[in-house]
């Protein structure tokens, strides 16, 4: 039996390297982040999932590499799938506030509404994306599947949303290379990178001191609220 074992082992490895090597990032999507704001709502035995509205922004930090894999299962998955061809291009697992909630005492009396929002790269080519809910028995729950055309006029375009004020502290390469980390200081002030200097280079090296190496970009931001209507009505 323990034979047995290890010689499966060694068939399952070639097969789990070979699997995310599949999708080149540059064939099938562009540096640009599709957007997706959902809505789950529903109580603790019945919920809908609803599409609310799609944006595009300028640039792709998440992974190019191993895309159409799922490192860990989650109580939920968003999968994108070529139209044409119906081709897996990305897969990536979540867990919502909504299904926590579902298991409230409150689930059981009323029905609320949450909203979610996923970050992909963009297709080159139209696409279905479908979004699938489960319970603690591995179960589908809920399922919602979206065509989405890349060139469609009702994609809303933030390229010209300006970016909260930052400063950073490490940056060693682009967004395809380093994983950024953004950390912002509680309360408000006027200026809030007057003072931060000394707690900055203490956060920095805090930081340093426990494996964060050249692959991590640092920026001190500031968390403010954008309303994308206002400016996307700006750019006309």
């Amino acid at each position: 039996m323990f034979v047995i074992r290890i010689f499966m082992c060694f068939l399952l490895v070639p097969l789990f390297g070979m699997a995310g090597d599949g999708v080149v990032f540059d064939e099938w999507f562009e540096d640009r982040t599709l957007r997706m704001d959902f809505v789950f709502s529903g109580d603790s035995l019945l919920q809908t999932l609803s599409l609310d509205e799609v944006s595009s922004e300028p640039g792709w930090a998440g992974r190019r590499h191993h895309l159409d894999t799922l490192c860990l299962e989650g109580y939920g998955q968003i999968y994108m799938k070529d139209a044409l061809t119906g081709r897996l291009l990305y897969a990536h697992s979540f867990s919502t506030l909504f299904q926590e909630w579902q298991h409230t005492e409150e689930a059981r009396h009323r029905v609320r509404a949450f909203e979610n929002s996923f970050l992909l790269p963009m297709p080159k080519r139209p696409v279905e994306v479908t979004v699938e809910l489960r319970n603690s028995h591995r179960r589908v729950t809920g399922r919602l599947v979206t065509p989405v055309d890349p060139h469609d006029i009702l994609i809303r375009r933030l390229d010209a949303v300006k970016a909260a004020p930052h400063r950073y502290l490490q940056r060693c390469g682009g967004t395809d290379e380093c994983i950024d980390i953004l950390y912002s200081r509680s309360g408000a002030c006027s200026d809030p990178f007057a003072t931060a200097g000394i707690q900055d280079r203490r956060i920095f090296a805090f930081l340093r001191g426990h494996g964060a190496d050249d692959r991590f970009r640092f920026f001190h931001g500031v968390i403010v609220h954008i309303d994308i209507f206002a400016a996307h009505a700006g750019e006309h």
